[in-house]
């Protein structure tokens, strides 16, 4: 009652005298949760309501399938507050929840050379009959063939079946990306088709312009540091950098909450610089030896996150932001609707961070990537904020930010660094501009 019905709805209604469904509002003026993947433009337009729509019908129907969602999806009305074509819309939606679909769980589209890339794949058989779906899965580089597989899932109707395919990527001598596609037959005819464009990087050693020190009995940082090329220091106690004034300290945050914290004080006093990782949602305080007390959102131990994108901060020039690729959603989508990026999807789990700190306003304190807190601010709709990154008010989240003290520099990273860099180039890439220039 009260609601706006369409004369497309009516018309429908004429040809469908029954549905079952849920009426599905496409008018939306904020940020939508579950299109995070899609950057900002999900709404930064104001005439893009029909691709609005598509986004948040993907990301609905990529969110069923990632809770494993046995359910016949159905939308049966139609509706927002701008003029826009309702067929279109309509269309928009059949695609997002095609019947029978081959869903692809693992969204990163970077690999190095050589290495072994994992897809999660979920088939599904959302109609109302029992079939046998065969699966054809083939990657190939520069139009050569370099993984195949084909297997059958016998899906009785409503059902899905979960099926991992592993390959090898091809070498950059092959070609500077390969195509991966996952394709559904039914009877000898595709019934689902789906193609994705990836891209290939050579694994390189990370130079540091400056000496760089670790603890030589912290597994992670030595693994960190035996990727870096220069001067290599490891130290059995953080006192032997007593004098120091040059060189960065790789730095992990303490389980117990102890460090040396005279010794990292002087450190940067004397105008050293600290790449700390911060990685640890379990791990929500700040470090001792830091001047500037850190906060972290209220809600992080119940709820910790899980990003997968975040944006370059705004209005802030830094050499590192500057090596960062930020592409935003675009018309002409790659694959399938997923944009690349350097800030967002990173490995096979598709996370660049499980945890923050809160934005502050403190001069010592650079917000350098930041993140949306997933809430919109009261009366955002009205105030015409979208949430996209492009407004520092809703960017309330920090997953990584350069702090001064003495005469030294603290670059305190939330990032996943040391557990994705041998395993995603857009990891690597952050931690090599990190390196080079840490001040």
């Amino acid at each position: 009652e009260g609601a706006e019905v369409s004369q497309e709805s009516y018309r429908r209604l004429n040809e469908f005298p029954f549905g079952v469904g849920e009426y599905f509002w496409c008018g939306q003026s904020g940020l939508i949760p579950r299109a995070q993947l899609y950057g900002g433009f999900q709404v930064r337009t104001d005439s893009g309501w029909e691709d609005t729509a598509r986004i948040m019908g993907d990301a609905w129907a990529r969110y069923q399938l990632n809770m494993n969602y046995r359910t016949f999806r159905n939308w049966d009305h139609f509706g927002n507050f701008a003029a826009v074509n309702k067929r279109d819309t309509l269309d928009c939606m059949k695609l997002a929840y095609r019947p029978v679909v081959a869903y692809c769980r693992n969204h990163s589209d970077a690999f190095f050379e050589g290495q072994e890339v994992v897809r999660d794949l979920v088939i599904m058989n959302d109609t109302l009959e029992d079939v046998t779906l065969e699966l054809r899965a083939t990657a190939t580089c520069a139009g050569r063939e370099v993984y195949t597989e084909s297997k059958l899932f016998p899906l009785p109707a409503g059902e899905l079946a979960e099926h991992t395919v592993a390959f090898t990527a091809p070498r950059l001598s092959q070609g500077k990306e390969f195509t991966f596609c996952y394709d559904l037959w039914k009877d000898g005819v595709p019934v689902e088709q789906n193609e994705r464009t990836c891209r290939l990087f050579a694994r390189k050693r990370i130079h540091a312009k400056q000496p760089v020190y670790y603890l030589a009995d912290d597994a992670v940082l030595a693994r960190v540091a035996n990727s870096i090329t220069g001067e290599i220091a490891p130290l059995k106690l953080l006192a032997a950098l007593e004098g120091t004034d040059r060189g960065i300290l790789l730095l992990r945050e303490s389980s117990d909450g102890v460090y040396d914290d005279a010794s990292i004080r002087q450190f940067l006093e004397n105008g050293g610089a600290i790449l700390f990782f911060a990685e640890d949602p379990a791990i929500l305080r700040s470090p001792s030896w830091l001047d500037l007390p850190l906060s972290f959102p209220t809600n992080l131990s119940k709820e910790p996150p899980q990003y997968c994108i975040a944006f370059k901060s705004p209005a802030v020039s830094d050499p590192v932001l500057e090596g960062l690729a930020d592409t935003d959603f675009i018309s002409t989508m790659p694959n399938n609707g997923i944009p690349y990026g350097d800030l967002r999807l990173w490995g096979s789990d598709n996370l660049i961070a499980k945890k923050c700190v809160a934005y502050s306003k403190d001069p010592s304190f650079r917000a350098l990537v930041r993140a949306t807190s997933g809430a919109l601010p009261r009366g955002a709709m009205q105030k015409g904020y979208v949430g996209t990154g492009d407004r520092p008010e809703e960017l309330t989240n920090v997953l990584l930010a350069r702090i001064t003290q003495g005469k030294g520099t603290v670059v305190y990273s939330t990032l996943l660094l040391s557990r994705k860099f041998e395993e995603s180039p857009q990891a690597a890439k952050v931690l090599s501009l990190l390196l080079e220039d840490p001040t």
